[in-house]
């Protein structure tokens, strides 16, 4: 047998590191659901099977989206708790409370029954998925938990499962495997025991209201005129026969007429009838509410069978209080005690007699409690038939206390069933909530202990982040214990009479109770939650008073009561005592904020649909059950109509608030019928107003934390005083005897000599029994003989003895005013010495009439009074120094009578409030302050509209006023005080003040807050410039009497402006190498001062009509951000026209800032040329040669004026062809002067002509033996701009005598034009040789690329055969003419800007190809007009110092007429013209300066085309507008780069399409000069006739260049034949047979006739 392995496990201790065999002795491996026997027995360290967790895999309880928020297992009872809800609250920081229709529950999970109970539903619960409940605890059968959210709340869990229906349990799982256990049963339905937050707070109902000590009804008249009744509707006999007895009141008759009810019966209509028991003044009228008041305070002497002891209450001053006791045995917080139960016997009234007894035993035995039975009548929170359910209110305690005791003692604890059987009684019906317990002088039975009586509120926080449980307590972590009150309260105090009428019944409840008189008051307000939780001491924001002409004055929360002044102060027979009235000016207010603390008000009125507040009710409105049926009242339903709405509260009834639950309005009417959970407060009937008054009632909102209740409370520190009963005063001194017994005045020789001025500054009274201790002696610091002694103790005379005259003996008492008319403080007297009679010589046998010192043979202690100032004006007793008047033989007599000195009360220690029995709920006393009549319920704001803009003196407010609670303006309203804060807490009371309106005028009774010192929106503005202005209102009522100031408080944000872009001008025109664009743009920044400050300038640039901005480089465009001043490197950006979006911002860019923004179009042109470069003056029409009818043309080719070259008249050739001797020009510009000799070496001109024969056709020199002229046309070296400079040739007409008139039989000839420039010296760079232009340096790139040509180089210079260089010698034209020239096609052409001329490559260009021909049409060439005008130009800018050279070579004139020589005086002429190209001054045009003001033309174009070089579309001049016009500000055709849509010229123009690029245009312009008219037509000639075709893009505008980057050619020029073209020639000196093999060509024109050569006429 195998050995029996055993063993113990009682370490508890699992191991899974070692090996099995290894394991030691209490250890194992593994294990589940097992436990280590800890009995005694043997088994001791066994292992024993228990029950393992089973998981539950379903526990969906219903309803949308719930989700567990917290969960408790107890192992106690099995059970889990599981809170869950729906409800998610998106502002957790400033919760809201949960919507109606949200889901919240608490359940319970039974493990062994496996069942869920309801225990608690609610939107009340008000949870939030935001805050989870983190504790949770139980004890015993309570459930605690906290959520951070709500207050800390409990629930008895054996209390809240009601009823639970039976349910199918989970089945057990025997396996205890960790497998899903079955889905548990649906809840178990169940009835909630818990309904209300107060039912389930953990600080319990706080019973805010004092016990009363009177019963009281009211009664709407309904019977006018009945002097000595009034009347109910209806038989409510049992109702009000328990007020027989009762004071009636109403606001027109007041107590002072002491109407009681005489009988209450029910009259022959069925109306009751109540009976005053005597006439009343002012007679009842309809509608007229009245008071029934009645103390509950009786003496039952005469009750034989009264239970009570009638000796208890005798010199016992009790105060009464209650408390609650809750369903589980938690205790509320006592309510207020109660005033002192107090009534005197005799009423306090002296009787025959009471005066001698009150001085001779120095003690008033009337002031006995005559009170023995009280009925303490207590307000219950709900009718008594609910206080279990809705309160959970078990017992009610009845407490009692001791004037200056502090402990409580326990009357009775009532039980809730006693109470609830108290309905049975006739006056009360089964839906009270009062109950009054019927105190009967028992005594108490038990004393509370200490613990209960300090505990001022329950220490449970507001909100607690954690908690837990330590034995049988709960504490709460991070919570917070209280809230946050208002600051003050606006109310004035003041003395004054108990009031008599209306809701004022301290006078029939505290009868003989009395302000003190010469005491000071401090009257604060303390705020409580419903669950007690209270604010400290709140005073009012009034304390320096208000006076008012009908009432006096009104202080702030201290008050001082002065004593009277004057017999006529206070009528006895009207005065039932002395009260603090309290006069609440505003509103209790409080928002709830969970960041300040600050709760809000549990009860706040609804007023949402109108200007005025709550709703305005008419006559009519009945309350039956929970039925409440009211009409608006149509006067005010525009400014009073915010009725309720279903779930709004309204006043109960018998509880505090109940619920709107249903509403019926019918269509058309202002009637409401209104259905409430419990009935409506009475006061939502309506009663007879005053005048142009709404009866207004309120609707609220409820918020279960706000502030719910309050209590007025007093410190008052001057305590025990005593009334010291004397028998008489005596005004100065007695009179002392003589030596005779006989009374002499002045007395002679007397006994004893008293002082004689002493009347009216000393006195004397005779101090017995109690009075010695009453007025002290001082007795500490005294010598042991000492037997005169002083007292301290300060006395205010309040009964004085006197004679009525001073012919009377008697002695009489009145009234005694220790206080002068001028000032409100008391004057006091004090006992300078208090001595035996004897010691002060005051003995019986030394004076006369010792009678009147009463007792004065006993020796008794005299007190010699030092009186007051007050004396002199209200003497202080009875003078004996001085004789009656009119008999000195009779001495007045001392009477004893009773006068009284009041003792200086003592000044407690203790310097705390004492409560008061005043006190309600803070809604109702927001409804009285609201209907006040003429009250300020309220302060109309404007709303604050404060800019940056706004001048000083500006109104940054409307005017805003005190309003009645029906929206009236209190007119007499005044406002001052102004404080102003901004967001940093700094005060800038200097910027703004307070303007009141002006009396009389319309605005009269409001004010506006003003601005003194503008303001400017900074970067720091948003934050800062939030502004609080607080102001104080001091509101008047309809009767000027002022009601009290109130602060208001408003505030106002600094708004920002937008700042402002000052900019007048148009498009800004800069040249490229310019730098700055603006010096600095103007712009404010939205202030009314136009200061800058705080403006940051920023910019975009755009190229036009583009959105899409350059990215400029750091050097490129530039904006100063503090000027706006905007510039730009010389040179740096691209010519062209751009946009920039200017952006000012102002605030620095800070928090607010706004913007302005500016489009700004710049326009970027070429440089001007510099300065000197260009001449001044213009030759336009240089006819220099013509002398009128004289013909003397020079002899020889001579230059004029160095400006203009002309040939000679000599005439070379036959009758049929000829030419004039050439001659030669060279314009420059340079800085120094140059002769011909300087351009020799490139040039190989001369200066001196050859010899020729007339008749030669053949030079005898060679080709550059001409003359040659040379002239300096520009002084300065160019070094910026473009220069436009032309060669420009013409040809005055010849007088052809034998017709009659100007002919223009002749052209120019001229060999070439040549173009040179060299750099000149700078500061830089060296000189450098002349050399010819590139023709990549001309605007147009114009010049020759025939491979291997002439102009095959990339210079730029025209070198030609003298025929027609104007002509547009390509494809297309030749095409037109109707045949294709060889040099015409594409790769043999040449095409250079003007000029197009075919070569052959072995050209040998050495003689002059003369070519001429003839039209009677003009021919239109750029810049000049018909064919006797030719113009060569070129266009450069400069980038460095460059002086030019234009070489003209051979300029003639040829002719080819077949007339005489003799008639032939044409010359040609030439000159050189330089100008601005970008701002020309001088453009010669049909013999005129063209130029225009402002240097915009207007260009014609044609149909935009897809076509080669020149195009074949010619407009004929003056064409149709078929376009709208472009422009453009250069007179060059060719050398324009962009035209432009409009007048302005920034924005390009640009094709429609890339696939139809080329236009032809023309100038539209007439030309201003003298020139020719046609000799046919008579017409003058347009420059519109002059032509041009370029291609531009389409994306850019800009022009392209082409075949040969030329980038404008001329199409003008179209010829026209006369004489059906028989006159067209060319002429040549080669043979037909040799014109092919040197390279010459003929132009036949036009091409239909036959070319003959070499056969003149050609």
């Amino acid at each position: 047998m195998a050995q029996e392995i055993k063993n113990t496990f009682l370490k508890s201790k699992m191991n899974k590191d070692l090996d099995d065999r290894i394991l030691p002795n209490g250890e194992y491996r593994d294990a589940l659901n097992i436990s280590v026997g800890r009995s005694e027995d043997n088994d001791v360290g066994a292992l024993e099977n228990i029950i393992g967790n089973d998981l539950l895999s379903s526990t969906n309880l219903g309803g949308g989206g719930l989700e567990t928020i917290g969960i408790y297992a107890s192992d106690t009872n099995e059970a889990i708790y599981v809170f869950l809800t729906n409800y998610t609250d998106n502002n957790p920081d400033e919760p809201t409370p949960a919507p109606e229709n949200t889901l919240h529950y608490i359940y319970s999970y039974n493990s062994s029954t496996n069942q869920y109970t309801k225990l608690v539903e609610g939107a009340f619960l008000n949870f939030s998925k935001t805050n989870r409940v983190i504790g949770i605890n139980l004890l015993e059968e309570l459930l605690f938990w906290t959520d951070n959210r709500n207050q800390p709340r409990k629930i008895n869990i054996t209390l809240a499962i009601v009823s639970t229906n039976s349910v199918t349990p989970i089945s057990e799982d025997t396996s205890n495997s960790r497998t899903p256990a079955p889905t548990p049963a649906p809840p178990a339905v169940s009835s909630s025991y818990y309904t209300k937050e107060h039912q389930i707070s953990v600080a319990k109902y706080n019973p805010y209201q004092a016990i009363e000590l009177y019963t009281k009804a009211t009664v709407v008249n309904a019977v006018s005129g009945v002097n000595d009744s009034i009347y109910v509707i209806g038989d409510f006999v049992d109702f009000y026969t328990p007020y027989i007895g009762a004071t009636m009141t109403s606001v027109n008759n007041n107590g002072t007429q002491y109407l009681i009810v005489e009988s209450v019966a029910v009259q022959y209509d069925g109306n009751t009838r109540i009976k005053a028991n005597k006439v009343i003044v002012s007679v009842p009228v309809v509608g007229e509410l009245w008071t029934l008041a009645k103390s509950t305070m009786t003496n039952e002497d005469d009750a034989v069978n009264w239970p009570g002891d009638p000796n208890y209450l005798e010199d016992v001053y009790a105060r009464f209080s209650y408390r609650f006791k809750y369903d589980d045995n938690e205790y509320s917080l006592m309510a207020p005690f109660t005033q002192i139960a107090y009534i005197p016997t005799q009423k306090g009234y002296w009787l025959n007699g009471d005066e001698d007894a009150a001085y001779q035993s120095t003690v008033v035995q009337f002031m006995k409690n005559n009170v023995q039975n009280i009925g303490l009548v207590i307000a219950l929170p709900d009718e008594i038939r609910n206080l279990a359910t809705n309160y959970k209110i078990q017992e009610l305690d009845i407490l009692f206390r001791e004037a200056g005791s502090l402990a409580v003692k326990v009357l009775e604890s009532v039980p809730i069933s006693v109470i609830n059987n108290s309905l049975n009684s006739a006056v009360r019906t089964n839906t009270s909530n009062i109950y009054t317990y019927d105190y009967q002088s028992r005594k108490p039975y038990r004393v509370l202990p200490e613990a209960q009586t300090v505990r001022v509120y329950d220490k449970v926080p507001i909100r607690a982040f954690s908690q837990e449980s330590a034995g049988s307590r709960i504490i709460y972590g991070n919570y917070i214990d209280k809230h946050t009150p208002p600051e003050t309260l606006n109310y004035n105090c003041r003395i004054s009479d108990k009031l008599s009428f209306g809701k004022f019944t301290n006078f029939v409840e505290y009868p003989n109770s009395t302000v003190k008189r010469n005491r000071n008051y401090q009257i604060g307000f303390v705020l409580a939650d419903k669950y007690g939780r209270s604010s400290p001491v709140i005073l009012s924001s009034v304390d320096k008073g208000v006076i008012s002409a009908t009432e006096g004055f009104f202080s702030g929360s201290t008050i001082y009561s002065p004593y009277d002044d004057a017999d006529t102060s206070t009528d006895i027979k009207t005065w039932f005592g002395d009260a603090i009235s309290v006069t609440v000016n505003s509103n209790v207010q409080s928002f709830l904020n969970s960041t300040t603390g600050t709760p809000g008000l549990y009860a706040t009125e609804v007023n949402y649909q109108s200007s005025g507040i709550g709703y305005a009710v008419a006559d009519g409105s009945t309350i039956s059950s929970n039925i409440y049926t009211f009409s608006i009242d149509p006067v005010f339903q525009a400014t009073n109509k915010n009725v309720p709405r279903v779930g709004d509260y309204l006043r109960g009834e018998y509880t505090d608030y109940v619920e709107v639950t249903d509403i019926s309005n019918p269509v058309g009417t202002l009637t409401y019928t209104i259905t409430t959970i419990g009935q409506v407060n009475q006061s939502y009937l309506w009663i007879e107003p005053p005048t142009n008054i709404p009866v207004l009632r309120f609707a609220y909102d409820i918020n279960d934390l706000g502030w719910y209740s309050y209590k007025v409370v007093v410190k008052q520190t001057q305590q025990d005083y005593y009334n010291a009963y004397l028998p008489g005063f005596l005004n100065g001194y007695p009179v002392s005897k003589d030596s005779n017994g006989t009374p002499v005045y002045p007395v002679t020789d007397p006994f004893v000599e008293f002082p004689t001025n002493e009347l009216n500054k000393t006195a004397h009274v005779v101090l017995l029994n109690d009075n010695i201790n009453k007025i002290p002696r001082d007795l500490q610091e005294v010598g042991p003989e000492q037997r005169q002694y002083r007292s301290s103790v300060k006395l205010y005379g309040r009964v004085n003895n006197f004679r009525p005259s001073s012919l009377s003996t008697d002695t009489k008492t009145k009234q005694y005013f220790p206080r002068t008319s001028l000032s409100s403080n008391a004057t006091n007297d004090v006992a300078s010495t208090i001595a035996s009679a004897r010691d002060l010589e005051f003995a019986p046998d030394w004076i006369f009439n010792s009678v009147g010192l009463y007792q004065l043979n006993t020796n008794p202690y005299i007190a010699r009074i030092s009186t007051s100032e007050n004396s002199t004006d209200n003497p202080l007793g009875v003078i004996l120094s001085e004789p009656n008047a009119g008999n000195t033989d009779e001495v007045p007599v001392l009477t004893p009578m009773l006068t009284i000195y009041e003792t200086e009360a003592q000044e407690s220690l203790l310097d705390i409030y004492w409560e008061t029995t005043t006190g309600g709920l803070i809604s109702d006393l927001n409804e009285d302050v609201s209907t006040s009549v003429g009250g300020g319920a309220q302060i109309q704001i404007a709303g604050v509209s404060l800019e940056e803009s706004d001048p000083n003196g500006q109104p940054i407010t409307d005017y805003f006023y005190a309003l009645s609670a029906e929206g009236q303006v209190l007119t007499t309203s005044v406002f001052s005080n102004l404080r102003v804060t901004n967001a940093n807490g700094n005060i800038v009371d200097r910027d703004f003040s307070l303007q009141n309106a002006a009396v009389g005028s319309p605005e009269e009774g409001g004010a506006r807050i003003i601005l003194e010192n503008e303001l400017v929106f900074t970067s720091v503005s948003a934050q800062r410039d939030v502004f609080t202005f607080v102001f104080t209102a001091e509101i008047f009522n309809a009767l000027g009497v002022s009601q009290g100031t109130t602060q208001q408080s408003i505030t106002g944000t600094l708004q920002n402006i937008d700042p402002v872009i000052d900019y007048n001008g148009g498009t800004i025109i800069i040249r490229e190498n310019e730098t700055l664009i603006t010096n600095g743009l103007s712009g404010v920044n939205g202030a009314s001062s136009s200061v800058a400050l705080g403006l940051v300038w920023s910019m975009e640039v755009f190229p036009i009509g583009s959105a899409v901005p350059i990215q400029p480089n750091t050097i490129d465009w530039v904006i100063n951000s503090t000027t706006g001043e905007i510039t730009k490197p010389p040179y740096g950006v691209d010519l062209g026209t751009y946009t920039i979006k200017v952006t000012l911002t102002d605030a620095s860019g800070g928090e607010g800032a706004l913007t302005d923004t500016l489009d700004i179009n710049v326009q970027v042109k070429p440089a001007l040329v510099n300065d000197g470069v260009i001449p001044l003056g213009c030759f336009a029409n240089p006819q220099v040669l013509y002398n009128g009818s004289d013909y003397s043309w020079p002899q020889r080719p001579v230059w004029i004026e160095k400006q203009i070259i002309c040939s000679s008249n000599r005439y070379h050739g036959s009758d049929n062809y000829g030419f004039r001797e050439p001659i030669n020009g060279i314009f420059y510009i340079s800085d120094n002067v140059l002769s011909v000799s300087d351009f020799y070496d490139w040039t190989g001109l001369y200066d001196e002509p050859p010899t020729m024969e007339t008749n030669d056709l053949t030079p005898i020199a060679p080709d550059n033996g001409w003359p040659t002229g040379v002239y300096r046309i520009g002084e300065i070296s160019h070094t910026r701009g473009t220069l436009a400079m032309s060669i420009n040739m013409t040809m005055d007409p010849v007088w052809d005598a034998i017709a009659g008139n100007w002919t223009f039989d002749h052209v120019l000839g001229v060999k070439s034009v040549e173009w040179y420039y060299r750099f000149a010296a700078d500061s830089l760079y060296t000189a450098t040789a002349w050399a010819p232009i590139p023709r990549d340096a001309d605007e147009n790139q114009s010049g020759g690329n025939v491979p291997g040509g002439l102009f095959n180089s990339p210079y730029f210079a025209q070198r030609f055969p003298y025929h027609d260089q104007y002509k547009p010698f390509n494809k297309s034209l030749c095409d037109t003419f109707g045949q294709t020239p060889w040099w015409a096609t594409p790769e043999n052409s040449s095409v250079f800007g003007l000029f197009t001329s075919g070569f052959q490559p072995n050209i040998e260009n050495k003689d002059p190809l003369w070519c001429w021909s003839t039209y009677k049409e003009p021919m239109f060439i750029t810049g000049v007009r018909t064919s006797n005008y030719k113009n060569y130009p070129l266009a450069i800018s400069a980038g460095r110092k460059i002086e030019y050279a234009i070489v003209v070579e051979q300029l003639t004139s040829v002719s080819c007429t077949g007339r005489s020589q003799d008639y032939f005086r044409d010359v040609a002429v030439g000159w050189c013209t330089i100008t601005d190209l970008n701002n020309s001054t001088c453009v010669p045009v049909e013999g005129s300066n063209v130029v225009v003001s402002g240097n915009v033309l207007e260009v014609q174009r044609s149909t935009e085309y897809n076509g080669p070089q020149g195009g074949n579309i010619w407009l004929e001049t003056p064409a149709t507008e078929v376009y709208p016009p472009l422009y453009t500000n250069i007179y060059f055709g060719e050398m324009i780069s962009t035209l432009f849509t409009d007048v302005e010229m920034t924005t390009p123009y640009k094709p429609a399409s890339a696939d139809a690029q080329f236009i032809n245009y023309n100038y539209k312009i007439l030309s201003q000069g003298v020139g020719y008219t046609n000799p046919e037509t008579g017409n003058s000639l347009e420059v519109g006739q002059l032509q041009w075709a370029a291609s531009f893009s389409s994306i850019t505008g800009a022009k392209i260049s082409y075949t040969d980057q030329v980038g404008s050619i001329q199409t003008s020029g179209k010829p026209l034949v006369i004489d059906g073209g028989e006159r067209n020639y060319i002429y040549t000196t080669a043979t037909a047979t040799t014109i092919q093999d040197k390279g010459q060509y003929f132009l036949q024109w036009p091409p239909n006739k036959p070319l003959i050569p070499n056969n003149g006429p050609c």
